[in-house]
């Protein structure tokens, strides 16, 4: 076999983990929860490749609790009906994760006392 199709062949294999480790991420994450495919709303986030929010109507903390995740911060922002709480996490086992005040985060969650939206890493979908 000559060096050019074992480089291919190397390369198309590294594609191919690195799609199902995505794919394993959002899978781990909503088994994890124990939530039914019918009460998740998936979204691909599109300005990643590898990022995905969903809605879900657990809480917060059941979440948090769930995934065994770290906050790092909290947001309050206040609109015109209630409150918008959103948390910063990092949860050890996911490998994706942006930078945000100098701190590794790879899990975004929103709540706004009805609804909770996640991203992974961020919500990039609106909230």
């Amino acid at each position: 076999m000559s060096i050019y199709k074992r480089f291919g062949f190397f390369v198309f294999l590294f594609f191919i983990i690195c799609i199902l480790m995505v794919c394993y991420n959002e899978n781990f994450i909503i088994k994890k929860l124990s939530i039914s495919e019918n009460d998740v709303i998936i979204f691909e986030n599109n300005n990643t490749k590898d990022g995905v929010s969903f809605e879900t109507s657990l809480k917060p903390f059941e979440i948090i609790n769930k995934l065994n995740a770290k906050i790092h911060s909290e947001q309050k922002l206040n609109n015109n009906k209630n409150d918008l709480l959103i948390y910063y996490c990092y949860i050890e086992n996911l490998n994706n994760y942006v930078i945000v005040d100098n701190k590794k985060v790879n899990m975004q969650i929103a709540y706004d006392g009805k609804k909770t939206t996640v991203g992974i890493p961020l919500i990039l979908t609106g909230y």
